[in-house]
């Protein structure tokens, strides 16, 4: 028997595609591997580009490494423009979404476009842009480079968003505080997520505890996280304990860290693993002491999440970023007081030892409710307000 089509059907079908608003949403940094920011925008523009498809024509912009959704239209902007390229490549991206984007965009009646990044596009229609940090203008000696084009692209953002998106209060508020005189738009807040395991090991006991308990550092090692202070810190400590160093380290901040380590009598107690896979990372999680950052500014502060969704405590600095985020979860120390750092190492080792059931289940609920899902269904909350509103 043949199927009858209902011709009424595929026109109204077609009729409501087509009077959908188009909205853009640029995936340029969701390519696979890369930084935190990477991860952050992978995980967010996949969401929202299934959970906008019901109510817009969603055109996603992605290089030619990117491999997730490509939406109702896809862009491919070159390679050249791919945050793996360095720094040139903050340029081009500039030059490209203010000049080559719009004319790319030119067949369609755009309404809205949004970016995980703070980086404007050339598009006279409303824009929501998510800006994680002011780090590079905070610590410019650090970021000579970076520094003049991360301030050309915050004043685009001051001058074409019609909402800015932060990660935390606190940037929020320095976003506020830096674009008070520009910006006209609206920020709004909504906290960065971290991936959360399908099933949280509430039972679990801990993997055996190492003859050598250790602290474990997870990140890049600039200057400002001040992993300087964890290592100096193991001198001060009462008893034996290691720090582990997770991430790549490059040969020079190695070899500065290598030299602290060995004037404190501490260079064998040092461990540099690398890169290593998630099963690994998680493994390292739930056999560590504790997670320490001693970092003097923080966008969010995901990776003492991160370690507490997998079981393991926080020593963290004492700044607001992750007094907000990490709430009464973390144990907080003064980020240039080492003899504190020494002795928070040692009690997270004597409460490894003694770590109540509660406890645990207490603090992976607290690193579970800060889940993607929830991140990206905020944002996608604040793009159909936005761009469904009539200009």
């Amino acid at each position: 028997m043949v199927e009858t089509v209902d011709v009424r059907e595929i026109f109204s079908a077609v009729l409501e595609f087509f009077l959908k608003k188009t909205i853009v949403i640029d995936a340029v940094y969701g390519e696979p591997g890369g930084t935190g920011l990477a991860r952050y925008a992978r995980e967010v523009t996949a969401r929202l580009i299934a959970g906008l498809h019901s109510r817009f024509r969603v055109v996603v912009v992605g290089t030619p490494a990117y491999t997730g959704s490509r939406g109702d239209f896809f862009i491919q902007a070159p390679a050249f423009v791919s945050p793996n390229y360095g720094g040139k490549a903050h340029i081009y991206r500039l030059l490209w979404r203010w000049f080559i984007l719009p004319r790319k965009l030119s067949g369609l009646t755009v309404s809205g476009y949004y970016a995980p990044v703070p980086e404007a596009a050339g598009l006279k229609v409303k824009q929501v842009l998510t800006v994680h940090d002011l780090i590079p203008l905070q610590f410019p000696k650090l970021h000579v480079k970076l520094f003049f084009i991360f301030w050309v692209q915050l004043f685009l953002v001051s001058k074409k968003a019609s909402t800015v998106i932060a990660g935390s209060e606190c940037a929020r508020l320095d976003w506020v505080n830096w674009g008070s005189r520009r910006f006209k738009g609206r920020s709004r807040l909504v906290h960065d997520g971290i991936d959360v395991p399908e099933e949280l090991h509430y039972e679990e006991e801990k993997l055996k505890v190492p003859e050598t308990p250790f602290i474990m550092y997870v990140g890049d090692t600039r200057a400002y996280k001040r992993v300087d202070v964890l290592i100096q810190a193991l001198a001060k400590t009462n008893q034996l304990i290691n720090l582990k160093v997770v991430g790549k380290v490059n040969e020079t901040q190695k070899k500065n860290l290598e030299a602290i380590a060995s004037s404190c009598g501490v260079l064998e107690r040092v461990i540099f693993c690398g890169f290593v896979d998630d099963n690994e990372l998680h493994s390292l999680y739930r056999s560590a002491a504790a997670v320490g950052l001693a970092t003097e500014a923080e966008g969010f502060g995901l990776v003492p999440l991160e370690g507490m969704v997998w079981g393991a405590p926080a020593v963290v600095s004492d700044i607001p970023v992750l007094r907000e985020v990490l709430d009464s979860y973390a144990h907080f120390v003064p980020v240039n007081d080492i003899a504190a750092w020494g002795s928070a190492f040692d009690r997270a080792v004597e409460e490894q030892k003694k770590e109540s059931y509660e406890d645990r289940v207490e603090r992976i609920n607290f690193a579970a409710s800060y889940s993607w899902e929830k991140t990206a269904g905020n944002i996608e909350s604040i793009l159909i307000e936005e761009f469904s509103l009539d200009e």
